[in-house]
């Protein structure tokens, strides 16, 4: 749920479905119209030969990304059937990001999906009037972008 603070700030609360946090890849860039035009010029064997020395790799790659993703859906329902059938703890997460680039992140483990459902209308009303949800305690903040590189992530006790 989206929730703005008194100075105008948009928050995030909600609760993770998931029990790891999600890593974040890299993008990859969609070809565009010409990306494919360099497959005219190989015409010699041995031209022929190093692209596909480097386009086996780059398949297996793509390979085992998908079959990652495939055992993530192949496992998402049992782990959802499971969360919601057995008293596993749900991770609440109020998060914002300032306009310099800044991330503020407050998570807490609560059991029960009435719990978590409680905490995320406590946290929302606690954003709305206070500017900060105070019964999540201290929160994990991530500096911003400087000089066109990522800032390394404070480690947190959770």
């Amino acid at each position: 749920m989206r929730v703005d603070d008194p100075s105008g700030r948009t928050w995030w609360v909600g609760r993770r479905w998931l029990p790891w946090k999600p890593r974040k890849r890299a993008r990859v860039s969609r070809f565009n119209d010409g990306a494919l035009e360099f497959l005219e010029v190989v015409e010699h064997p041995v031209l022929l030969v190093v692209f596909l020395l480097f386009l086996f790799p780059i398949l297996a790659v793509l390979l085992l990304l998908l079959l990652e993703w495939l055992a993530v859906l192949a496992v998402l329902p049992l782990l959802v059937l499971a969360r919601l059938a057995l008293p596993v703890p749900w991770t609440v997460v109020a998060r914002r990001r300032d306009s310099d680039g800044t991330r503020f992140r407050y998570a807490v483990s609560v059991r029960g999906l009435a719990a978590s459902r409680a905490l995320i209308a406590t946290a929302a009303d606690e954003i709305a009037r206070t500017g900060a949800p105070t019964s999540f305690g201290a929160p994990n903040v991530r500096p911003g972008r400087r000089r066109g590189r990522a800032v390394r992530p404070a480690r947190s006790s959770r």
